[in-house]
């Protein structure tokens, strides 16, 4: 027996789960439950203690609900590749935390900030289906034009 599952399905379920975990992380840090405050505070250290992780909790959980509800794809995805540079910002500003001298030995804080290689990963998955749609609702026309045909090569 064959099992025929919708092709949005493996799309849905990242930008669901994108969205579970920034939910998740982002009321952590909204409660104060984050371990990686530290880091954050040297990584920004111009922004007041204060409002650093509050920002940055709700930050995540306003990208996390935009990823649950779907409804302005191009400013989602504008603030999760935002905050996706954002999480990689310790590697470049702060390698004394991120690594045992070489990228290729992470310290437990780096490997923390790695797996968002794989967020990275989604968050391309997810742009492309969406760049995908906008495409195929073209009117013909306008896909015609975009188009160059056989004659203009001429």
């Amino acid at each position: 027996m064959k099992i025929k599952l919708p092709q949005s399905i493996g799309i849905t379920s990242i930008r669901l789960s994108l969205g579970l975990v920034y939910i998740w992380f982002g009321f952590l840090k909204l409660c104060g439950k984050c371990d990686l405050h530290e880091l954050i505070y040297q990584t920004l250290p111009w922004m007041p203690k204060l409002i650093v992780m509050p920002t940055l909790g709700l930050g995540e959980v306003i990208i996390g609900l935009m990823l649950l509800y779907p409804f302005n794809m191009p400013l989602t995805l504008i603030l999760f590749f935002g905050h996706m540079v954002g999480t990689f910002l310790p590697v470049i500003l702060l390698p004394e935390m991120t690594s045992h001298g070489t990228l290729l030995l992470p310290t437990p804080t780096g490997q923390y900030i790695f797996k968002n290689l794989v967020f990275l990963a989604c968050g391309v998955l997810l742009a492309e289906q969406y760049f995908r749609n906008i495409n195929k609702r073209k009117p013909i026309k306008q896909q015609a034009l975009a188009q160059p045909s056989d004659s203009t090569l001429l």
